[in-house]
């Protein structure tokens, strides 16, 4: 797997999931938190990690024989998920904080 790819691909899509769910707790004036930002970059690099390993692989993706792999190789590939998802949490997390001021900002009165 090309890691910049990988990267780059969870980034935006980390971004994109961030503000979806931020604007819908913001809509039905739930809390933002970091719960909305752990969320939203999992959510974000798993469907990032699943579209670029599909258009590199294709449907062999969904076959038993592309997941049989090595305890060292799973390992591997799940500190890469991590090491990423520390990346493209930093861009999140700039939303995250946007969308937490907006909302303290539409809750208290104008004075």
């Amino acid at each position: 797997m090309q890691v910049m790819d990988y990267l780059f691909g969870s980034m935006l899509a980390t971004l994109a999931v961030t503000v979806l769910l931020c604007r819908r707790n913001l809509t039905h004036h739930k809390a933002i938190s970091w719960v909305t930002l752990a969320t939203s970059t999992i959510i974000g690099n798993l469907i990032a990690f699943i579209v670029i390993l599909f258009c590199q692989k294709g449907w062999h993706v969904f076959s038993a024989q592309a997941w049989s792999r090595s305890i060292g190789e799973w390992l591997l590939l799940g500190m890469l998920f991590g090491f990423i998802a520390a990346f493209s949490a930093l861009p999140a997390l700039a939303v995250t904080v946007y969308y937490h001021r907006l909302a303290e900002r539409t809750e208290s009165p104008a004075v």
